[in-house]
This record gives structure tokens, C-alpha cells and sequence, in this order.
């Protein structure tokens, strides 16, 4: 015979309870965080655009860097200003 359903069985929050309701959200969490991965590392990079190999976004990204000069400077740059004495 079934048992009769009694509502502070129900909504008993011991210890155990508890414990089981944080190890289902872990191994829940895990098992998502590990199907992502293998989303974003298989999946991904064969369904989305690829804006990244074209001529035009890698010109775009290209970041010139000049070389400083060549002068004499006694002093101190901060945040691409120089401050002190230069030839």
C-alpha cells in the first residue's frame, strides 16, 4: 500500500537533502560546462561566418607600431607624453 503524502515530508530540508540537491546541481553544471566545450571546439567553428579569414577584417586589424626617435631625450614619458629635455 502507498504511502499517505504528508507535506512536511515534503518539504523536510535536512542535511542529507540539502547535500543531494547540491550534488545534482554539480554533476548538472559539469555535464553543461563539458557539452559546451565540445560545442564550441567541434560545432562552432564549422557553422559560423568566417568574417576572420577575409582580406579586408585582417587589414583592419593591423596595428603599425612606428619606431620611437632616434633623438636624444633626458627626462620622463608617461602615457605617450614626454616631459624633460630632448634634442
Amino acid at each position: 500500500m502507498p504511502e499517505k503524502f504528508l507535506i512536511k515530508k515534503a518539504t523536510e530540508l535536512s542535511f542529507l537533502t540539502i547535500f543531494k540537491a547540491i550534488k545534482f546541481g554539480l554533476i548538472f553544471l559539469a555535464i553543461t560546462g563539458i557539452a559546451y566545450c565540445i560545442y564550441a571546439t567541434v560545432v562552432q567553428p564549422h557553422t559560423s561566418h568566417r568574417i576572420e579569414t577575409k582580406k579586408e577584417y585582417i587589414q583592419n586589424k593591423v596595428e603599425y607600431n612606428y619606431p620611437e626617435d632616434k633623438n636624444f631625450f633626458l627626462g620622463i614619458k608617461l602615457m605617450g607624453f614626454k616631459f624633460g629635455v630632448s634634442k
